[in-house]
């Protein structure tokens, strides 16, 4: 018996892993889901490109040529446009507002 003390051990931690593992399984899933947020507004395209020419203009954004700094610089406006876009559609009154500067 003393040779196969070992073999039993780990057999007692398996069945007892597979015991802990599916002993939730019949139980009913979680009710206190959050409601769904409000519907997303896709933004208009003149107000992403007014952003993109502000981060252009501002922060010196060169968007064309293959020089090395061009190409770092295309990578960062594409992060700019992609920001702007997920902020603008979950925050839209920020860019629907008439008083905002375009």
């Amino acid at each position: 018996m003393e040779k196969y003390r070992r073999t039993r051990f780990y057999l007692v931690v398996v069945i007892l892993f597979a015991i802990a593992s599916f002993a939730g399984c019949n139980e009913t899933p979680a009710t206190n889901v959050p409601p769904p947020g409000p519907p997303l507004v896709p933004v208009a395209l003149p107000v992403l490109e007014a952003i993109l020419a502000y981060f252009v203009s501002h922060k010196s954004l060169s968007l064309n040529g293959e020089r090395f700094a061009n190409r770092v610089s295309r990578h960062k406006g594409f992060f700019v446009w992609r920001r702007a876009r997920y902020l603008g559609e979950r925050n839209a009154p920020w860019w629907l507002k008439p008083t905002n500067r375009r």
